[in-house]
């Protein structure tokens, strides 16, 4: 009874869910671009300090508070809310520059986060075009990182007319959502932010983890080490013993 109890506390521990989005880049985003819009929305990346997802494989620690229905606008604040410090401090959206990709290519982004977080996740991919988009139109998009964007575009005067330098890496963006779908008796529990670990993971051949391609590897060569060299040896060496025996045999009968 002990034991199970305490598999129990340990299965309660470690649950945990999981969201991902598997997807295949086929051609550079880039290039369909304008330039002047790919150097605004990275000098914004950068100025901003948005991590950075790096294939073939990254994984990061982050938090992020879920939206409510209590929420109004793109990221309210209210000072008079005992629970401000939350609201302030941690952003309903998180904003990831995923790079390393190559044209062809196929990856799985997924964030783990505790099964006792009342919360759905939501990922989605961007290319610069879109993400500029949302920038430049908070109030529709419900952007929490669109502050001050359009007077950093008017001043911001660096361009990239050079395609070559465009085209040189597939460079996209990770946006991360969090909303609060549970119900609790605690107050304030909707807005305390929520940790989790964030993956950015290349899939060999469109399928095998890049964490589990070198384990796959040492499987296919251990299989076909057991298959063409173990397994004729030790079938030639049974075959030659029984072949020892039977003329034992005839020879002790002639």
């Amino acid at each position: 009874m002990k034991c199970l109890l305490a598999i129990s506390a340990f299965l309660a521990l470690v649950s945990a869910n999981t969201e991902k989005i598997i997807f295949h880049t086929t051609e550079s985003p880039l290039s369909t671009n304008d330039p002047t819009t790919v150097t605004h929305i990275d000098a914004w990346a950068e100025r901003n300090g948005w991590p950075i997802l790096r294939a073939p494989f990254t994984t990061l620690a982050d938090s992020i508070r879920p939206q409510s229905s209590l929420d109004e606008g793109p990221n309210p604040i209210n000072p008079e809310n005992p629970h401000y410090e939350f609201q302030s401090e941690i952003p309903f959206q998180r904003w990831y520059r995923v790079r390393g990709l190559i044209e062809g290519g196929g990856y799985e982004a997924r964030i783990s986060y505790p099964a006792t977080s009342p919360t759905d996740f939501s990922l989605e991919l961007l290319n610069h075009t879109q993400l500029y988009n949302i920038l430049s139109d908070p109030l529709k998009y419900g952007s929490s990182n669109a502050d001050g964007f359009k007077d950093f575009i008017d001043t911001d005067t660096e361009t990239n007319n050079n395609p070559d330098d465009l085209d040189s890496e597939i460079w996209m963006f990770l946006l991360v959502e969090g909303n609060y779908t549970g119900i609790s008796i605690v107050e304030g529990v909707e807005f305390r932010p929520v940790k989790y670990n964030i993956a950015l993971e290349q899939l060999h051949m469109g399928f095998i983890p890049n964490q589990a391609y070198k384990l796959a590897i040492s499987l296919l060569l251990v299989i076909g080490l057991g298959s063409f060299v173990v397994a004729p040896k030790f079938y030639a060496h049974i075959e030659d013993a029984a072949n020892d025996h039977t003329a034992q045999v005839h020879k002790k009968r002639s």
